[in-house]
């Protein structure tokens, strides 16, 4: 199968799998009423601890002031807090609250209880497989957004 016929099949079925996940939503989600983008920022911080907001709109591939806008939100939810660096104020770091690392922590249980019901029928080759293909797909994601690997 060439590229173009797999991006094709591969843009038919993500709709999909986005929805597998919206639907079978714990009620975390929805009663908080989060974005996609708003759970990827809180999943970096979930698992960096601590992050530049110029690496977070890297990662989404969106602006700082777009990034802005989706922390705001989250900081007046009380799950992440922004802080100027001492060494340098241009930088701005963002940070979970502890409400955060619980709604983080929710968010991940959910998806990890999602994907393993998602996977039960596929071999453990399989999986390996497909996990070295995502860790080829964010390292390419990383390179080209221009991103330290380790965010």
């Amino acid at each position: 199968m060439g590229l173009k016929k797999f991006s094709e099949e591969l843009i038919a079925i993500l709709p999909y799998i986005h929805a597998g996940l919206i639907k079978s939503d714990s009620g975390v989600l929805i009663k908080k009423k989060l974005t996609f983008p708003q759970m990827v920022i809180l999943d970096i911080l979930r698992l960096k601890k601590e992050c530049k907001m110029s690496d977070v709109a890297g990662i989404l591939g969106v602006t700082k002031s777009a990034v802005t806008g989706m922390a705001d939100k989250l900081i007046k939810e009380g799950a992440i807090k922004r802080e100027r660096s001492i060494k340098d104020r241009r930088v701005v770091r963002v940070s979970l609250t502890p409400k955060g690392v619980k709604l983080a922590s929710q968010i991940a249980e959910h998806k990890l209880r999602v994907i393993k019901s998602l996977f039960v029928d596929v071999t453990e080759k399989e999986r390996m497989q497909y996990l070295n293909i995502l860790r080829k797909l964010k390292r390419n994601i990383q390179l080209k957004a221009g991103l330290d690997l380790d965010v």
